[in-house]
């Protein structure tokens, strides 16, 4: 198991800070009352990491997420993506960073029913102009036997296998998953889980994962708990588990 290091642990001599975070705070209007999703959040994250953000419901998880993927715009604070600062971008920029940057993982896999698993990998690639190729990404992720089903013939660890697939297709730096087990069962979940972590391990791609799951933080190089919207302490892993022995 892993134990608790000092906040912001030093990256590793050949890591690079793919993103980071100064001051971040997110503000919403709930009626006549602000609620503060985020409070001052000062966070790197090193390229080719596993980054894993667990705390329970309502600690800003997907907050955070959203404000990494350009999806959202923080109250205050900056927010870097290697030397572009996406806090200055304009809407056409951010939509580029989204397209080109970021590829996304949700609990739910969003496919199009009516199109097979090869075509919904196929839809993400029109997006960029030097995409992976699908069937590539499909073996990838050990689906290159279901490239022609569709997505009601799979079920939904292999759906969850077909959105990464999708994610990937675009070749993108930086990986954010929100609670990609959430709607599986034990065994689909711990197979999206080594998925997750191969990415990791064979192509270099840096993987934000937020999850309410603790026993899942024993996967990541680093965790990051959060709650009431404020970092609590960030933990090193200098020994991540392998999928296959995560228990929960």
């Amino acid at each position: 198991m892993f134990h608790p290091s000092t906040s912001q642990a030093h990256p590793p001599v050949d890591r690079e800070v793919l993103l980071r975070l100064e001051g971040v705070s997110r503000r919403f209007a709930a009626g006549q009352v602000a609620v503060e999703a985020l409070r001052g959040i000062e966070l790197e994250i090193y390229s080719g990491e596993l980054l894993v953000i667990v705390g329970p419901s309502g600690s800003g998880k997907s907050t955070l997420l959203n404000l990494l993927g350009g999806l959202d715009r923080p109250t205050t604070g900056r927010i870097f993506f290697g030397g572009m600062e996406l806090t200055a971008l304009n809407e056409r920029q951010l939509t580029f960073y989204r397209r080109r940057e970021v590829g996304v993982i949700f609990q739910f896999f969003h496919l199009v029913p009516t199109l097979t698993a090869r075509e919904n990998v196929q839809l993400a690639a029109e997006l960029v102009p030097r995409p992976r190729d699908p069937d590539e990404m499909l073996r990838l992720v050990g689906l290159e036997d279901r490239a022609n089903h569709f997505p009601p013939q799979l079920s939904g660890g292999e759906q969850q296998r077909v959105a990464i697939a999708r994610a990937l297709v675009k070749d993108p730096r930086l990986l954010l998953c929100d609670e990609p087990t959430g709607a599986l069962d034990y065994q689909a979940g711990k197979r999206v889980l080594g998925v997750l972590a191969k990415l990791k391990n064979t192509l270099g791609k840096t993987v934000v994962l937020i999850t309410h799951n603790q026993a899942i933080a024993a996967l990541g190089d680093r965790v990051v708990r959060l709650r009431s919207g404020e970092i609590v302490d960030v933990i090193v892993n200098p020994h991540p588990a392998p999928a296959e022995e995560i228990v929960w």
